[in-house]
């Protein structure tokens, strides 16, 4: 079992089954603390996938006669090898902590990215054309803004919107 090296959490299969080279490693749940896996056994299961399905891929294209036939059970057989060797990976892989412990991971930079996207506030029940209005214009800049202020082929309801929006990015 996969489980921290320093609170002993047992840690998600999908985590820990699906690990590579490339990203191994990643925070506990529990304690937050960042792990590292052992990259030798991760390398094996990768080498595995590749030995198992390569050849049967190949066989499926240019040998068998009708490829169609035969790809549901190599799509089967394939996911059925990546499990096994996930669990196996799952079971067996050995987990340290990382020396550095204040590194940023790739999780933790996609996590600061949707931080940043600014959303638009959620409408109230009983939303207005105008608040509509609002939530549809909340990314758009101040010359666009200004631009559906003061365009005479815009509804009321459009004008106002804009404006408000105007005046509460223009006090921030």
């Amino acid at each position: 079992m996969a489980n921290c090296p320093k609170c002993s959490s047992r840690q998600a299969f999908l985590k820990i089954g699906f690990l590579s080279k490339l990203s191994d490693k990643f925070r506990c749940r529990k304690c937050n603390s960042i792990i590292e896996a052992d990259k030798t056994t991760l390398t094996t299961v990768g080498a595995g996938i590749g030995a198992a399905t390569y050849p049967t891929l190949n066989w499926i294209i240019y040998d068998s006669g009708n490829p169609l036939i035969w790809l549901p059970i190599y799509i089967l057989g394939t996911a059925s090898i990546v499990f096994w060797l996930a669990f196996n990976q799952f079971k067996t892989v050995k987990l340290t902590l990382a020396k550095d412990q204040n590194q940023k991971l790739t999780s933790d930079w996609i996590k600061e990215r949707l931080e940043k996207i600014k959303l638009p506030p959620p409408l109230p029940p009983n939303a207005s054309r105008v608040d509509y209005l609002k939530r549809k214009y909340y990314r758009k800049s101040l010359r666009e803004l200004e631009r559906i202020a003061n365009d005479p082929n815009m509804t009321k309801d459009a004008h106002k919107a804009a404006t408000e929006l105007i005046q509460k990015k223009n006090v921030n």
